[in-house]
């Protein structure tokens, strides 16, 4: 089983695969539509300890906020 963590944990700079998201329906569905799906490689560009994650998706930067970033599951890519 590979070592996985939250979105929040990822370092600046790193690259990782999406394994899991674990939110409501709708928030699922919209992330979806920014190409954030699982098996996704994101590239963090910005973890702000207090407010949100910033990341690169598929050549497009995206910013969420804590609550969501706690429940995107992530891995080494």
């Amino acid at each position: 089983m590979e070592e996985s963590m939250n979105l929040c944990g990822a370092q600046i700079g790193g690259t990782y695969r999406v394994v899991g998201i674990n939110l409501p329906r709708a928030a699922h569905i919209r992330l979806a539509a920014l190409g954030l799906t699982a098996g996704t490689r994101v590239t963090v560009l910005n973890n702000k300890r207090s407010g949100s994650v910033i990341f690169n998706v598929r050549g497009t930067r995206l910013a969420v906020g804590r609550g969501i970033a706690e429940n995107i599951r992530v891995a080494s890519a």
